[in-house]
C-alpha cells in the first residue's frame, strides 16, 4: 500500500517523501526555503529511490540497534519507510518526518523524569518504557549504538515528545554479550577530554546518569525555542547508504572527503587542516572505527556555506581485542595503521593535496600534543566528573583500563611519528 510522510526542516515544510512497492520518491514543494542536502539541490522533479533512499537511510539506526527497536515496533528491519514513520519525529540534524502534514515544532512537549530513572535505564536497557507508550525516550538517531535523547537544562532531565527537539545524547555503555568492550562510555569519555586538550574541535561532553552524554551541537537556543541546525554527515553527501559507510564496502575514503570539504565547505583551506588534524588524532587515538559517517556538514542558519561539524563519535577501539585491526579509511593504499610508512603518506600526499613537508609537520605536533596531555588526562576527567569515581567502581577497575588505553595512545605517537622515516 502506498505511503506518504512530510518532511521538515527546521521546522518547516520543505516537501514528500513518498513509498511505492518499496521505491522511495522525494518531492519538494514548491517554495521549499532550503534544500535537504547539497545532493538534492532543490528543484519541481521528483527524486526516485536511486537518488534519495541513501539520504533518508543514513538517519535510520543500524545494526542490532535498529533490530531491537523494529522489534519493538514489529516493522520488517528491511522497511525503510515504516521505520521513518515511526521514529523519524526526531533525526540528527535538522530533519524531521511526520504523517501529519500540519505538524509544527510547537505541539512537541517536554516530560520530566529524573537521573534516578535514567540511571535504571542505562543500566538495564529492557526496563525502559516501550517505544509506543513513550515515543520521545528512543528515536532515530543515526548509528549503530543505543543512545538516549533527552532535553536537559541542567537541572530537570526531560523526554521529547511530539517532536520537541532534544538537546543532548546520552550514550551508556555499549552492551556486549562476551564482555570484551568494557566502559565504552568511559572511553569515549577520555576520548573527547584528549582531543579538546590537542586542539580538536569536539563535541561538549560531559558524564551523567552512569553515562557519556553529549550538548548536540546541531541544536542552538533561540527567542522562541530550541532550533534544529542541519547536518549531513559525509556518506549522505556522498550518496552511499549506511551500511557502506566503511571504504572496504564501497564508502568514501579520505580522497573523497578532502573532496567533499572542498566542494562544499565555506572555507576550505582551514576546514582542509581540521580535517587533516582529526586524521592525525584519531590514528594516535587507535580510532580504527572513523569512518564516513563520523564527520559532517553543519548548515548555518543563515543560509550560509555549510562548515565542519565538531568531531564527535571519538573512541579507541584498539583497547577491544576483538574489534578490527584495520582503519575504516585507509591512508595511501594502507589499511592496517602498524604498517604506515613513507611510501604510504607520499601516496596520501598525492590524492589529498598536502606536501608530505606538511604531513609530517602535522603528524610530529599531534604525537606531540597528545603525548603532553596524556599523563594527568585521567586526574583531569575524574576531577571534571566526581560521579565517575561512584559510577566506575572500584577505582582499580578505572585505572586498569586507563593504563591499557594509554599504553595503546602513547605507542600510536610513537609509531605515527616514526612512520615517515620508515
Amino acid at each position: 500500500m502506498p505511503g506518504r510522510l512530510w518532511v521538515f526542516l527546521s521546522g518547516q515544510r520543505v516537501g514528500t517523501l513518498d513509498e511505492r512497492h518499496g521505491r522511495l520518491s522525494f518531492t519538494y514543494e514548491a517554495g521549499a526555503h532550503a534544500p535537504l542536502s547539497v545532493r538534492l539541490p532543490l528543484r519541481a522533479e521528483p527524486y526516485d529511490d536511486a537518488s534519495c533512499r541513501s539520504f533518508f537511510d543514513n538517519l535510520l539506526p543500524e545494526g542490532s540497534w535498529r533490530q531491537s527497536i523494529c522489534r519493538q515496533l514489529r516493522i520488517d528491519e528491511r522497511d525503510d519507510f515504516r521505520l521513518l514513520a515511526a521514529i523519524g519525529a526526531e533525526c540528527a540534524g535538522a530533519v524531521s518526518l511526520h504523517a501529519d502534514p500540519a505538524w509544527t515544532p510547537v505541539r512537541g512537549v517536554y516530560r520530566p523524569t529524573t537521573e534516578v530513572e535514567l540511571r535504571r535505564w542505562v543500566l538495564n536497557p529492557a526496563a525502559r518504557p516501550a517505544l509506543q507508550s513513550s515515543p520521545g525516550l528512543r528515536l532515530s538517531l543515526a548509528g549503530a549504538q543505543d543512545k538516549l535523547l533527552l532535553h536537559f537544562d541542567g537541572q530537570t532531565p526531560c523526554l521529547c515528545e511530539g517532536g520537541a527537539p532534544s538537546t543532548v545524547i546520552l550514550k551508556p555503555d555499549i552492551h556486549d554479550p562476551a564482555n570484551a568492550i568494557e566502559l565504552s562510555a568511559f572511553n569515549e569519555r577520555l576520548s573527547v577530554c584528549l582531543a579538546r586538550q590537542c586542539g580538536i574541535d569536539a563535541v561538549d561532553a560531559f558524564w551523567y546518569a552512569g553515562a557519556y552524554a553529549v550538548h548536540r551541537y546541531d541544536r542552538v537556543l533561540r527567542p522562541d525555542g530550541w532550533q534544529r541546525l542541519h547536518q549531513e554527515d559525509f556518506a549522505q553527501i556522498a550518496g552511499v547508504p549506511a551500511v557502506a559507510k566503511y571504504e572496504e564496502h564501497g564508502g568514501p575514503g579520505w580522497q573523497q572527503c578532502f573532496a567533499i570539504v572542498d566542494d562544499w565547505i565555506a572555507a576550505p583551506a582551514a576546514s582542509r587542516l581540521q580535517l587533516l588534524q582529526r586524521l592525525f588524532f584519531n590514528l594516535c587515538l587507535g580510532n580504527n572505527d572513523a569512518h564516513a559517517k563520523n564527520f559532517a556538514l553543519l548548515h548555518e542558519l543563515d543560509g550560509r556555506r555549510p562548515r565542519l561539524a565538531p568531531a564527535y563519535d571519538l573512541l579507541c577501539t584498539q583497547v577491544y581485542g576483538p574489534l578490527s585491526k584495520t582503519m575504516a579509511m585507509a591512508i595511501g593504499g594502507e589499511a592496517d595503521p602498524t604498517r604506515l610508512n613513507r611510501a604510504a603518506w607520499a601516496q596520501f600526499a598525492k590524492t589529498s593535496g598536502f606536501t608530505i613537508t606538511i604531513l609530517q609537520r602535522f603528524a610530529a605536533q599531534m604525537a606531540a600534543q597528545v603525548a603532553k596531555a596524556l599523563p594527568d588526562l585521567l586526574a583531569r576527567t575524574e576531577a571534571a566528573h566526581p560521579a565517575l569515581k561512584s559510577d566506575l567502581y572500584p577505582a582499580r577497575r578505572r585505572l586498569a583500563f586507563f593504563r591499557r588505553y594509554a599504553a595503546t595512545v602513547a605507542g600510536n605517537g610513537e609509531r605515527l611519528a616514526a612512520s615517515f622515516a620508515a
